[in-house]
C-alpha cells in the first residue's frame, strides 16, 4: 500500500511538468486505479485541512450559501467533512465523460485510463489556483475578508485559468493515450469543466 501511495505522490508531482511521461508510465501500471484514487484522496484531504484552517481563522464565505441551515461562520467547519466525497464524485464524473467521448470517437477506451486523466486534470490546476492561495493567503487576511484583488480576477482565478488548464490536460491525456480526435477531446474537456463547476456551485465556498 505504501509503495502505491508513494507512486501516487510521485505521479502527481511530476505530472505538473511532465504530464505525458506520467500518463505513459501510469498506463502500464497495474494499480493505476488505486493510484489515481490516492491522488484525489490526498488532494481532498488537503482541501479539508484548508477548510479547517478557514474555520479556525473565522473566515466566512464570500459567495451566497446554498446549503440550508448552516450559519456562514460555521460553513467551513461542515465543508471540511464533505470535501473529500465531493472530490471523489467529481473525479468519477469527469472520468465518465472522458471515457464516453473516447468511445464515441471510435477509439478503444479503458475507464482505468480515464480515471488517471481525470485525477490529474482536477488535482493539478486546482491545486495551483484554488488550494495554494486559499491555504496560504486567505487565513491571514483578517475576519470576513477575501483575497484582495479585483473581483474580475477572482473569477478568472477560480474558473477561467484552472478551467482552461483542466481542458488542456483532458484533451492532452486523451490524445496521448488513445489518439482521440480533437473534436472529442474538446467536447470532453468542456464537459469536464462544466461537471466540476456544476458540482462546485452548490457546496464549495
Amino acid at each position: 500500500m505504501m509503495e502505491r501511495f508513494r507512486r501516487a505522490v510521485n505521479y502527481w508531482i511530476f505530472s505538473v511538468s511532465h504530464p505525458g511521461y506520467v500518463l505513459e508510465m501510469a498506463q502500464k501500471d497495474m494499480h493505476r486505479v488505486r493510484i489515481s484514487f490516492y491522488i484525489v484522496m490526498i488532494f481532498g484531504l488537503m482541501y479539508s485541512f484548508t477548510s479547517w484552517m478557514l474555520w479556525m481563522s473565522n473566515r466566512t464565505p464570500l459567495m451566497e450559501i446554498w446549503v440550508p441551515g448552516i450559519p456562514s461562520g460555521e460553513y467551513y467547519f461542515y465543508q471540511m467533512f464533505w470535501t473529500l466525497p465531493w472530490m471523489v464524485v467529481a473525479w468519477l464524473g469527469i472520468a465518465g465523460f472522458i471515457y464516453l467521448f473516447t468511445v464515441f470517437s471510435g477509439k478503444e477506451a479503458y475507464y482505468e485510463d480515464s480515471l488517471m486523466i481525470s485525477a490529474l486534470s482536477v488535482t493539478i490546476p486546482y491545486l495551483m489556483f484554488w488550494w495554494i492561495p486559499e491555504t496560504f493567503l486567505l487565513p491571514v487576511m483578517g475576519h470576513g475578508t477575501f483575497l484582495r484583488w479585483p473581483e474580475l480576477f477572482e473569477v478568472e482565478r477560480k474558473f477561467i485559468f484552472p478551467g482552461v488548464w483542466q481542458m488542456f490536460l483532458v484533451g492532452f491525456g486523451m490524445r496521448k493515450l488513445n489518439n482521440t480526435n480533437r473534436v472529442a477531446c474538446l467536447a470532453a474537456g468542456l464537459f469536464s469543466v462544466l461537471t466540476l463547476i456544476i458540482l462546485y456551485l452548490p457546496y464549495m465556498r
